[in-house]
């Protein structure tokens, strides 16, 4: 009867499991950021993952309540380690870099309009190819008012110029500053055991 009992157990949390990513999926995907919904197959390959270690506990592993609370534990952390952190963080931080990219050379154009009103073509190509990402990072209608403004008086405004070079240059430090961790209040509760310094030397191997 014990035996049946930790089974109907591992069953049951293992179907509260797939719930609950099912759930986190359809949030992540209707979610407006492509930050975030980049991070939906980490999630179903966590859940894949957790799953795959319940059926080694129930069909592998000797059936004990110590096996049970252990086992749930372990899987839990090594499935969103393997599946969400390691490859998110990559992910994310991969992700962020090209924003980050792409806002230094609008900088750099910027900065060259001082000197050239011709660098407003290439700030415009720039502008374009990245239309997506600049309006997610909230700079992209500054710096489409700024270029549209520019084209109409045909000279540049110095003191928008300054806002929109001050925006530009806020905007990179916060995305180069910023938690590249899917979840990044896990990691400080994580931290709290230690084992987040554990996931810290695996991603300073990867990154």
């Amino acid at each position: 009867m014990q035996l049946d009992n930790q089974f109907i157990m591992a069953v049951s949390i293992a179907i509260i499991y797939i719930i609950i990513i099912i759930i986190a999926s359809l949030k992540v995907r209707k979610n407006k950021s492509e930050r975030v919904r980049q991070l939906l197959k980490f999630i179903i390959l966590n859940g894949v993952l957790f799953l795959l270690g319940m059926f080694l506990l129930i069909f592998v592993l000797p059936l004990s309540m110590l096996n049970l609370l252990t086992w749930i534990v372990y899987d839990l952390i090594i499935s969103y380690v393997i599946a969400i952190e390691v490859p998110g963080y990559l992910k994310i931080s991969n992700f962020d870099n090209k924003i980050v990219l792409t806002l230094q050379d609008c900088r750099k154009s910027l900065i060259k309009m001082r000197y050239s009103f011709d660098s407003i073509e290439i700030l415009k190509t720039t502008v374009n190819n990245n239309t997506k990402t600049l309006s997610e990072e909230k700079v992209g209608d500054l710096l489409n008012d700024f270029i549209n403004f520019s084209e109409r008086i045909k000279n540049i405004d110095n003191n928008l110029l300054g806002l929109t070079l001050n925006e530009v240059s806020n905007s990179i430090n916060r995305i180069s500053q910023r938690s590249k961790h899917p979840i990044p209040k896990l990691i400080d509760i994580l931290s709290l055991s230690g084992i987040s310094f554990l996931i810290a030397q695996i991603l300073k191997i990867l990154a």
